[in-house]
Formats: structure tokens, sequence, C-alpha cells
């Protein structure tokens, strides 16, 4: 058994350098992926997707294994040739280009690997290049609670004893 905690300021002949790896770690434990909400627009969620054949996707804030992705303005989504049914995802890389993209998929099979992580944002219907539908499948994440897909327990009679 392993057990990490984090973080500690270095001592004397034990000096702590913490990677990227590690931050992400520790925020993963902190926040669920997902893209969080946008309290100022009502609490709707970001990555709005729309512009010209659904290859514009608007300002937002996720958190995809521990990274913090946060796009400010517009992004243009490159579209592969092709007719498909594809997804838009957030991509994750941490080994290789150590960063997060927007990329149009050619299929519905989000990568999922200890280095690339891909966070479906939309499902797209793409016929010869050109975004025809998209489909909402983004859903919350950051500081929730580790259940919060599952239904809710109702009470259907709340009774009292005094």
């Amino acid at each position: 058994m392993t057990i990490y905690s984090y973080f500690y300021d270095s001592v004397v002949g034990d000096e702590r350098p913490y990677s990227a790896g590690d931050f992400a770690r520790a925020f993963g434990i902190l926040a669920e992926n997902g893209v969080l909400i946008r309290e100022a627009q009502g609490g709707e969620l970001g990555f709005d997707i729309g512009g010209t054949n659904f290859t514009t996707i608007y300002e937002g804030k996720a958190i995809v294994e521990g990274h913090f992705v946060e796009v400010t303005g517009t992004e243009l989504l490159t579209v592969p040739a092709g007719t498909y049914s594809g997804q838009v995802v957030i991509q994750v890389d941490s080994d290789g280009a150590r960063a997060a993209s927007l990329v149009v998929k050619t299929d519905r099979n989000p990568i999922t690997t200890a280095s690339l992580y891909e966070l479906p944002l939309y499902n797209v219907t793409v016929a010869d290049g050109i975004i025809t539908a998209a489909s909402d499948i983004r859903f919350q994440g950051g500081a929730v609670p580790n259940n919060h897909n599952q239904p809710i327990s109702t009470i259907d009679v709340l009774q009292t004893h005094i």
C-alpha cells in the first residue's frame, strides 16, 4: 500500500519538488471531471457550441483528470474530412504535448489512458467535413459529490415523533 499526502514545505536534507502530475493527482481528489458552472450566466455550463456549422466553442472552464482547462474567448474547431458520427472533446495530454485542446473526433470513443484523457462535450454528425448536428453531452464537474450522477432518494411521507 502506498500513502500519498500533499503538499509540504521542504526541510533541510529533504527537498520536495512537486510535479504537475502531483498537483493533478491532488486536484483530482478534490474535484471531479466535468464542465464547471458559469455563475454569471445563470448557472449554465460553459463550452457552448455554435457559429457557422457548429465550429465555434465559447468560453468555459473544466476539470479534466485534475487539470484545469479554460477557454476565455472563442475557439474555432478543425473538423476532419469525411462523413461520420463523432464527438467534440477536451483532450488533455499530460505526457506528450502537455497541454489541453479542443478536438473533433471521427468516432465516439473517448480515450482514457494515464497520459491522454478526453472529456466529451458534444456528439456530432459530420457530412463531407461539415458538422450538421450537435447534441449536448456535457456534465457538471468540480467540487460536486461523487454520487452527483446518481438519483436522489425522495421522502414521500415525513413523520416526526416527539
